[in-house]
């Protein structure tokens, strides 16, 4: 070790208190299924904001976060020329 370094130690968190690594993916088409580009897709949990992207152009997207218990909301939104639309579905982790 070297300058101000320190060891510490810690006891480790048990596993019930962990976060899991949730990943989902997935395609935003519109109504006649075809894909949205650029559509802006992100997970909430309890109004904040935990993960968020874009689809790419073939609307396709991938988005990965560390949960813990409770609820989470998957949404899209399209706004350049067919307006703003909002899909949602919810799960829950646990």
């Amino acid at each position: 070790m070297y300058g101000d370094a320190q060891c510490l130690v810690e006891n480790l968190p048990s596993t019930s208190n962990l976060s899991t690594l949730m990943v989902r993916f997935g395609r935003v088409t519109d109504a006649h299924g075809n894909p949205l580009p650029n559509a802006s897709v992100h997970i909430e949990s309890g109004g904040v904001r935990v993960a968020e992207t874009q689809s790419n152009e073939h609307g396709e997207y991938s988005l990965a976060c560390f949960v813990g218990h409770g609820f989470y909301e998957l949404s899209a939104t399209h706004g350049e020329q067919l307006g703003t639309w909002l899909v949602s579905r919810r799960w829950q982790h646990g």
